[in-house]
């Protein structure tokens, strides 16, 4: 069992720290029996009774957290870990002490500080790459292992599967007839056209990409007649793509409403063309095939009633009730949450970047936003626009999918979801990305990832967080698993028993089997 003693103000980013690092913990109470205190007052280290202290900067000497300087950089067994709120040391980050009876590690920086940094700032682009809160994590869980104490946990992975991935859509485009002579119909016949020339010649497309852009430009004027099938309209091409992968599409809820942008204006551009209404057969056929509608927000981000009226659209034309979100142009900020979980969504699926690929918020792991009450954000890793667009990183496809693949790695070796986004129009000429999807595809399938819609993946971290482990007991759970009785009903859960120097165990388990051994164990102790 962990004891913390923290601060008041501290316990909501603690708590939601251990439904991410999901093992028994508590409030450290004095008497209480704990294996690891954690403490972050600036109570002395002595005054604890526990083989194993970890002494965090005390939450009186935070450091500054959004609008400081580049964070200290850590070499965490050979990866970079930024520390963004302060670091109370000029050389030694960490030290540790053993003695005869216990361990002390003392700890320059405040874990829950950074924490909080991370789940509510987040990182920027050029640490995009560092998934920092799960190093975090595991690096409490290795000071664990290294002072030679056992440990019970709940893995953020399925039983039976590697890592969930989740593939998302955003349909901001509904049609190539919508647009005439705009903006759009013009931008997409210069890339098709000039563009594509310019990019055989950089070596970026092939002959062969080029003669079909070429063919889609001269072949505009049939489309919009009718003649032609309108190559804007995604759902039965994602459908043969992706087979019987599921996956999720979010809809513009209004046509025409550019909303209200960060600096209080609104852009024309960002009005869609469609709303939600237009789409009723296209939903049917969806839901048909096991995908998921979900909103793609426009005002949902900064406007409670707003966000209720998106909502409410598209749940009356794809007919759920429980609906996640994600804002059109990834519109958020610090207040955004609070406001999406009193609209009534059930996630919000925008933390990410725009010119950038990987963990914004640190995290692999769907986690609920400290202003929330009930909904969770299941965080954005990688959209195509980001990896492939001339105004972004624009990488190669080989250099996308090498990416995608060190991510993708990451997250398996780490446990928790790997979510993509792929736009509407991407499959087709004249962005042509589907030979990068189609491998983006194979290499989640070699990698044993289990595909869920974005609403699946929330409901199985909400099953997750649903299991409290305070009061389990180590040698309970290793007789269970020993047994069998882990195995019984749906085995949706894994429940992993770390040994000093001997690995780890892994077994499937259902929920009810834990909850009962945690409860056992409680009432055990009264």
């Amino acid at each position: 069992m962990i004891g913390v003693s923290c601060e008041d103000d501290e316990l909501d980013v603690v708590r939601e720290l251990f439904e991410l690092f999901k093992t028994p913990w508590a409030p450290y109470v004095e008497g209480s029996r704990h294996d690891v205190v954690i403490v972050s007052t600036a109570r002395p280290v002595a005054s604890f009774d526990a083989p194993l202290v970890i002494a965090l900067q005390p939450a009186s000497r935070r450091g500054v957290a959004s609008g400081s300087p580049a964070p200290r950089l850590v070499v965490e067994h050979g990866a970079r870990l930024p520390i963004y709120c302060g670091v109370d040391a000029e050389e030694a980050v960490v030290v540790e002490h053993e003695s005869a009876d216990r361990t002390v590690v003392r700890c320059a920086y405040n874990l829950f500080s950074e924490v909080r940094h991370l789940l509510t700032v987040g990182q920027p682009p050029e640490h995009a790459h560092t998934p920092t809160l799960e190093l975090h994590i595991a690096r409490l869980r290795r000071w664990i292992a290294d002072a030679g104490l056992s440990l019970l946990e709940i893995p953020p992975v399925p039983a039976g599967s590697d890592l969930i991935a989740c593939l998302t859509h955003d349909v901001d485009f509904l049609g190539m007839r919508r647009h005439r002579l705009d903006a759009t119909h013009l931008g997409f016949l210069y890339r098709a056209t000039i563009g594509s020339v310019l990019d055989v010649a950089a070596g970026r497309r092939t002959v062969r990409q080029l003669l079909r852009n070429w063919r889609a430009a001269l072949e505009l004027p049939l489309v919009h007649a009718g003649v032609l099938e309108d190559p804007w309209i995604p759902f039965e091409r994602y459908a043969e793509v992706e087979g019987d992968l599921r996956s999720t599409f979010f809809l513009v809820p209004f046509a025409d409403r550019a909303g209200r942008g960060p600096d209080g204006r609104s852009d024309p551009r960002r009005a869609v063309r469609y709303g939600v209404d237009e789409t009723r057969e296209h939903i049917e056929g969806l839901r048909a095939r096991g995908r998921e509608v979900a909103v793609h927000g426009i005002d949902a981000w900064n406007d409670v009633e707003r966000g209720r009226a998106e909502r409410d659209a598209v749940a009356a034309v794809a007919g759920a009730d429980a609906l996640g979100v994600r804002m059109h142009w990834l519109y958020f900020d610090e207040g955004s949450p609070a406001k999406l979980d009193e609209a009534g969504y059930d996630y919000d699926a925008t933390v990410g970047y725009n010119d950038a690929v990987g963990f914004r918020a640190g995290t692999t792991q769907a986690y609920r936003p400290l202003s929330c009450e009930r909904l969770l954000e299941l965080p954005l890793h990688v959209q195509d626009t980001a990896l492939l667009y001339p105004r972004r990183m624009r990488l190669r496809e080989r250099e996308a999918l090498a990416l995608c693949a060190a991510l993708a790695d990451r997250t398996r070796q780490l446990g928790g979801v790997l979510t993509i986004s792929w736009h509407e129009r991407s499959l087709v000429p004249e962005r042509q990305w589907d030979r990068v999807y189609r491998e983006l595809l194979a290499m989640l399938r070699s990698r044993g990832a289990e595909v869920m819609t974005a609403g699946e993946a929330v409901a199985w971290f909400r099953l997750r967080r649903s299991v409290d482990l305070e009061g389990a007991d180590l040698s309970e759970a290793a007789s269970m698993l020993e047994e069998g009785d882990a195995r019984e009903g749906e085995a949706t859960l894994r429940l992993r028993i770390h040994r000093p120097g001997a690995g780890h165990v892994d077994a499937p388990v259902d929920a009810e089997a834990l909850r009962l051994l945690a409860g056992a164990d409680r009432a055990a102790r009264v």
